[in-house]
């Protein structure tokens, strides 16, 4: 993690494409001209003080949540407020933020989870579940899912956790993805499927793994129904109704994986787009632009193309500049 805490100078940048649920600084302005995006530039003056950014989410009520080495930060339109064990938290380590089933915020931590209450973080909803590391958080049938380092567990109807009806794949789950078809959970180097009645589907035979230890650390469904599978080394796609995954890492930027630190996937409505801890690389991008990561904490875009480098280094330099502005595109 040396790597990593060495970024908390850099700065989290956000995209705006769309008007928030709070506050005016993002609203959708008048004076940005057509194919141009507006960013801004969040760091220590706006109350984001730790910038080791491991997971953000967006709760019931519009507010953005951000898990960072050091607490929780929630941002409101205007400010970043801090939250720590003080505050309820489980751990000031947040590794995962994720959002309940009636929009609460639940952050998960290196001992356990907590959920906003309205007034304060409290593991009042959380009975059953070990004080362990969480890895994954996701809301699927009702139900509050959880990926852990001692298993995968699911809150039930009488607001307990227990272990997930049927699971019996790896004990140390990091990857969980829900829509309304189906829950999907990473296992070791391949994923399972239940449409939670306690049966499992598991992807063998579809030409994802391969020889030595690939483990799945990133998984989505897109609008088409196509399977995504994010692996260290490789990107899988299985359409939906085929038999075999086509690997598309052709074309994505080398070296750019780090040991430990997952790739994040986002669906947009223009595409899906990969995202490190550095920064964002936007699949089958040409190259990557070593100045952007060492300048841009965490970003997130929806384009209807590719990001040439030309771009990624107007990024860069913005970074380098700490300033906002537009970025035409």
């Amino acid at each position: 993690m040396t790597l990593f805490r060495a970024w908390a100078a850099a700065c989290l940048w956000v995209a705006v494409l769309s008007r928030p649920a709070h506050g005016n600084d993002f609203a959708t302005r008048d004076d940005v001209p057509p194919g141009q995006l507006t960013f801004r530039v969040f760091a220590g003056a706006d109350g984001l003080r730790n910038l080791v950014i491991n997971s953000i989410t967006q709760d019931g009520n519009g507010l953005l949540w951000v898990a960072t080495d050091d607490g929780a930060y929630r941002f409101d339109g205007q400010r970043f407020t801090q939250f720590t064990v003080a505050d309820g938290l489980s751990s000031n380590r947040v590794l995962v933020a994720g959002v309940g089933p009636d929009g609460e915020a639940c952050l998960g931590g290196t001992a356990g989870l907590a959920c906003w209450d309205g007034a304060r973080f409290s593991q009042a909803r959380t009975v059953g579940l070990p004080p362990v590391s969480i890895h994954a958080a996701v809301s699927f049938g009702r139900k509050l899912w959880v990926g852990t380092e001692d298993g995968l567990y699911v809150r039930e109807a009488n607001g307990v956790f227990a272990p997930a009806r049927g699971w019996r794949g790896a004990r140390d789950v990091r990857v969980l993805w829900a829509d309304a078809a189906e829950l999907i959970v990473g296992d070791e180097t391949t994923v399972q499927m239940t449409s939670g009645d306690g049966q499992w589907r598991r992807l063998d035979d579809v030409g994802i793994g391969g020889a030595g230890h690939d483990p799945v650390d990133g998984v989505l469904r897109d609008a088409e129904g196509a399977l995504w599978i994010r692996t260290p080394s490789h990107l899988w796609v299985l359409a939906r109704g085929a038999t075999r995954a086509v690997d598309v890492r052709d074309g994505l930027p080398a070296g750019y994986v780090v040991a430990g630190v997952p790739t994040g996937m986002v669906v947009g409505p223009r595409g899906i787009f990969l995202r490190r801890r550095q920064a964002i690389v936007a699949a089958f991008s040409t190259a990557a632009i070593p100045e952007l990561a060492d300048h841009v904490s965490g970003i997130v875009i929806e384009l209807d193309r590719v990001l040439g480098d030309s771009e990624l280094a107007a990024m860069a330099k913005l970074g380098k500049e700490g300033r906002a502005t537009a970025l035409e595109l």
